[in-house]
């Protein structure tokens, strides 16, 4: 009987090392399963972060690009009166000197008339230099995106160069020729309003005033095409946007 305990208890000391392996790799699976499903959980909660932060920049983004729809067609509609000014004092030549003093002015004031378009890109430029445009997960959106300034180049150097030839050129052989209120010119400076002293007949028949009109009006196929394209960029983010959006 003694000899049969001694069996048994070998027999159960030698069991006990494989249940305690069995334990053991029970408890590590646990352990490991825990630490996936926290990895996991922690990863999706991220990732829920990050959409629900990308639904605020895209909607943030949706409101600038509206708004440079809007600028870009003001802008445009200004460049459309101060053309207009251009060829119709281009038509007229020397003969603009016979216009009534209100219809010379009016053309006066738009000729003038600076501006550009400034688009907002508050949003895009946080997302830049934040590096965070990866944020986006549209592809095709983060590209256009991320080249959205160089699609303004071609306008920026129309726009540039005509606000140039104006404010180096134009306006002060202008102030030389007439009595124009005092000021500078430039970027987005107010035009002089109301009336402004000049002898029409020296200033419309000058070379001077000629070849200004017609730079202005010979940049005028460079603006339209320049503007369709910035148009149709600023059409394709917002489309993209509202994809994303719906």
């Amino acid at each position: 009987m003694i000899l049969m305990k001694r069996s048994d208890a070998r027999s159960g000391l030698l069991r006990l090392p494989k249940q305690t392996g069995r334990w053991l790799m029970a408890e590590l699976v646990v352990v490991v399963g825990g630490v996936f499903i926290a990895l996991w959980l922690e990863g999706w909660i991220d990732e829920r972060e990050d959409r629900n932060q990308e639904v605020l920049v895209l909607q943030s983004l949706h409101d600038e690009f509206e708004a440079n729809r809007n600028e870009l067609s003001l802008q445009f509609s200004n460049y459309e009166r101060r053309l207009g000014a251009a060829r119709k004092f281009l038509e007229l030549g020397p003969e603009a000197a016979q216009l009534p003093a209100d219809s010379a002015q009016v053309l006066w004031n738009w000729l003038l008339r600076g501006g550009t378009f400034d688009p907002v890109t508050g949003t895009l430029d946080g997302l830049l230099a934040t590096g965070r445009l990866d944020l986006i997960q549209d592809p095709a959106l983060r590209a256009r995106l991320a080249s959205w300034s160089s699609r303004l180049e071609n306008m920026r150097f129309v726009e540039i160069r005509i606000d140039a030839l104006i404010a180096e050129q134009v306006y002060p052989w202008l102030r030389q020729q007439s009595a124009l209120p005092p000021g500078g010119f430039g970027g987005n400076a107010a035009p002089p309003t109301g009336r402004f002293a000049f002898d029409a007949e020296r200033i419309h028949s000058s070379v001077v005033f000629e070849n200004f009109v017609r730079e202005l009006v010979g940049w005028e196929g460079a603006l339209r095409a320049d503007r369709s394209e910035v148009d149709e960029v600023i059409g394709e983010v917002l489309a993209a946007i509202e994809a994303q959006l719906d």
